[in-house]
């Protein structure tokens, strides 16, 4: 598949420790790759295996950025980064910080830095400091995360295609904001062929349509998800299904 090239945001407006501590016994889980914040939280929150997936390699490399930066930069130089990563037509290469992880990094990241200095590929904003790990939790996430986390570049309603492991929670963020009832029975139909019985998926909505889900989801293939309700904190709504039937697609 070629690199499928779209903005990807360095920040996010959602709460994150809110999304991720939420699910303690949740011990395996399938995040969409996003700006890697979701992948690094879940991580130290718990979790002893995270896959991310994404359509877009952009996003693939700014996980890659800051899991590297976590391995190579103090706490201090590590902030720093991701508050000039945010600045207005930043120029990656030329930041100490990245000139310092550079050799650390995959060719690929290495290539879509340059192309920064010439087009936006990443998405400058506001960084939610909340969302950055404090002096313990970084040196925690300096033993923990060892190497970047397993990246499959992959639409959400394909990734049960690529992988053979079975997941506890599977992360969709705002991607099922965009499709239809039908589109979304489609993926969740999928997405039960590689979640574990009781495990959840968890969605992250930008749009209210909380008044269009039934107690109960059945899909065409006989899968149930029941809905749990949501959860909200400030502005982030936190959706959770979970399976609670399971006849797995052919």
């Amino acid at each position: 598949m070629s690199p499928f090239y779209r903005y990807t945001n360095i920040t996010t407006n959602k709460d994150i420790r809110f999304i991720t501590t939420r699910f303690p016994d949740a011990k395996r889980i399938l995040t969409v790759t996003g700006n890697g914040d979701t992948a690094i939280f879940f991580r130290l929150n718990g979790a002893d295996i995270v896959d991310t997936y994404d359509m877009s390699t952009n996003a693939r490399a700014i996980q890659e950025i800051k899991t590297t930066a976590i391995r190579h930069l103090t706490h201090q130089e590590y902030k720093m980064m991701i508050n000039n990563l945010c600045k207005q037509n930043c120029k990656m290469s030329y930041m100490p910080t990245i000139q310092t992880i550079q050799p650390y990094l995959s060719q690929e990241t290495k290539q879509i830095i340059n192309k920064q200095n010439k087009r936006t590929i990443f998405q400058y904003g506001t960084v939610r400091q909340e969302n950055l790990p404090t002096d313990k939790e970084y040196e925690k996430l300096h033993t923990l995360i060892k190497k970047p986390f397993s990246f499959t570049e992959s639409y959400l309603e394909n990734i049960h295609n690529t992988t053979s492991q079975q997941y506890d929670l599977i992360y969709v963020s705002d991607i099922m904001d965009y499709t239809s009832p039908a589109i979304q029975s489609y993926i969740l139909s999928n997405l039960a062929n590689i979640l574990n019985i009781n495990g959840y998926i968890i969605h992250t909505p930008e749009i209210d349509t909380k008044k269009t889900i039934p107690a109960e989801y059945n899909t065409k293939n006989g899968n149930k998800f029941k809905y749990l309700g949501d959860k909200k904190q400030g502005t982030t709504i936190l959706r959770i299904f979970q399976l609670v039937a399971n006849q797995k697609t052919k």
